[in-house]
C-alpha cells in the first residue's frame, strides 16, 4: 500500500467516526419547554392508572392480603378522581384563559430567575441618557433613539 491509500483510508475512517459520534456530540434540548397543566394532571392521572392496574394485579395473584387491598385501592381512586376533577377544570378553561395561565406561569419563572439574580448585576444596567433604554457597556449609540452615549448614567 502507498501512502496516498493509507490517508484516504485513515481520512474515511474519521469520516465515519464523526458521523457516528455526532449525536452524543451535539446538545439536546428536550426540557426547555414547561408542561402545561393539563399535561402534568394527565401524567399524574397515567400514573395513578398504571399503580391501579398493578395493585389489583397483585391482589389478584395474591400478593396483598384483602384489607390492605382495600385501603390502598380507596386512596389511588380518591386521588384518581381528585385529577380528573382538576382535568375537567383545566379543560373547562376557555383556549384564552389557559393560554393566559400558562403566560402567568412562564411570567412567574422568568421573575424567579431574576430574583435570584445579585442585586448588584441588576443595578448597575447602563441607561440612554435620552430615552432610558438599556444599552450595554461597549455601545457607542443608543440602538432605540440613536444617541450617542458617550457618558452613560447608572440607574437603578
Amino acid at each position: 500500500m502507498d501512502l496516498a491509500s493509507l490517508l484516504l483510508a485513515a481520512a474515511l475512517i474519521l469520516l465515519v467516526v464523526m458521523f457516528i459520534a455526532r449525536p452524543f456530540m451535539e446538545r439536546i434540548n428536550l426540557g426547555e419547554r414547561q408542561p402545561t397543566r393539563a399535561e402534568t394532571l394527565a401524567a399524574e392521572r397515567e400514573t395513578v392508572v398504571v399503580a391501579l392496574r398493578e395493585l389489583d394485579f397483585d391482589h389478584a395473584t395474591g400478593k396483598i392480603a384483602e384489607e390492605d387491598y382495600a385501603a390502598q385501592r380507596a386512596a389511588l381512586v380518591a386521588q384518581g378522581v381528585a385529577l380528573l376533577k382538576q382535568l375537567d377544570e383545566v379543560s373547562n378553561q376557555s383556549p384564552a384563559q389557559a393560554l393566559d395561565d400558562e403566560l402567568e406561569a412562564a411570567v412567574r419563572t422568568a421573575r424567579e430567575k431574576i430574583s435570584k439574580e445579585p442585586a448588584a448585576s441588576r443595578s448597575a444596567e447602563l441607561r440612554c441618557l435620552q430615552c432610558g433604554q438599556p444599552h450595554q457597556p461597549n455601545d457607542r449609540f443608543c440602538s432605540t433613539c440613536g444617541a450617542m452615549l458617550t457618558a452613560p448614567t447608572q440607574t437603578s
